[in-house]
């Protein structure tokens, strides 16, 4: 069973009271609800020395923040946007005993400073220094320099094996073009940002070969164009002549017209995907659409007609049912084909 940590005897400045989540005095502004950190907080160790200097908004950690070592010096500096570490976070060592480490694990000798930039929560890449602010690789040695045809601007990230360039707005928020180069100087990737979010993103092999062009609403969800060379290997096409398709997206959902290309471009075959569907098409969508009088429904029908309209998805799942309810696969395979 957890059993909170019992508060020292008496806090270190007035006011402060135990934090048993932390297990930390804190000295925090509240809001007007007497219970939300609101302003700027201040927590202790249970020894009494200063640990985190932070600013909250209505209880959202936001704003700049500082980490202490026991002697007092500075560990670590950053900032917080709605909750989340953006930007530059940079951790400093300490020639004294401290419990604030640069980092969990593997930290290179010889390394005094860690540079970590941050967008909106997620680590973009981590960089080590040594005391006269030399950047080091993790194995403790120096870093070498980009190699042509690498700004020399760029950052390495050791951790993904390449070479990144791009700029950051005041509050470390991407903002327009980054590219990222391998190792050995070959343009891999470019990335365009809008105000932060993903809106562009395009792929090259080694030979220079554009192997994805893909537009986004955000990190996670595809909308817009698309385009993708495909590894023979793991294509999911039966046809062998496929090497590319080129396509759309809305809100994640693969839509409308996609073409499919050999390997001069030329294309194989069309198909349309027809509209994206969502849960709010559901109501209105002929495929839960409800029968009067207990009526058979005649499910490949419905998946005829919802095919003619353009609604693919929905009439694979009514031939599904189709054929779920007929015993027989067969018309649901040649749909699939």
């Amino acid at each position: 069973m957890d059993h909170e940590q019992l508060a020292p005897d008496s806090p270190p400045v007035p006011g402060a009271s135990w934090n048993a989540d932390e297990a930390v005095w804190e000295l925090a502004a509240r809001g007007p609800d007497g219970r939300l950190r609101h302003g700027e907080s201040r927590t202790y160790r249970p020894d009494g020395t200063l640990l985190q200097v932070r600013h909250f908004a209505h209880g959202i950690a936001e704003g700049p923040f500082a980490v202490y070592h026991p002697d007092g010096t500075l560990a670590r500096r950053g900032a917080f946007t709605a909750g989340l570490i953006t930007g530059t976070c940079v951790a400093y060592a300490s020639s004294q005993p401290t419990t604030e480490a640069l980092r969990a694990c593997c930290v290179p000798d010889g390394a005094w400073e860690l540079h970590a930039r941050y967008v909106r929560g997620k680590p973009l890449y981590e960089l080590f220094h040594d005391r006269q602010g030399r950047p080091l690789l993790e194995n403790g040695t120096p870093r070498p320099a980009p190699p042509p045809g690498v700004p020399t601007t760029a950052e390495l990230d050791e951790t993904g094996a390449r070479w990144v360039g791009g700029t950051f707005d005041d509050s470390g928020v991407p903002v327009g073009d980054f590219r990222f180069w391998t190792m050995a100087g070959h343009l891999a990737e470019e990335r365009r940002f809008r105000a932060g979010a993903l809106v562009a993103e395009r792929r090259y092999g080694d030979d220079d070969t554009l192997l994805e062009a893909s537009e986004w609403a955000g990190e996670d969800v595809r909308h817009g164009r698309f385009q993708r060379r495909l590894d023979a290997d793991a294509s999911p096409y039966r046809d062998r002549r496929i090497h590319e398709e080129r396509g759309a997206f809305d809100r994640g959902h693969a839509v409308g017209r996609w073409s499919l290309h050999d390997e001069t471009g030329a294309t194989v075959a069309t198909h349309d995907l027809g509209p994206a569907f969502d849960d709010a098409d559901a109501a209105t969508s002929a495929l839960f659409r409800p029968t009067d009088g207990g009526e058979t429904v005649a499910w490949d029908e419905r998946a005829r007609a919802l095919r003619a309209a353009g609604h693919l998805r929905e009439a694979l799942c009514a031939a599904a049912r189709a054929a779920a309810r007929g015993g027989d696969p067969g018309a649901l395979r040649t749909r699939l084909d």
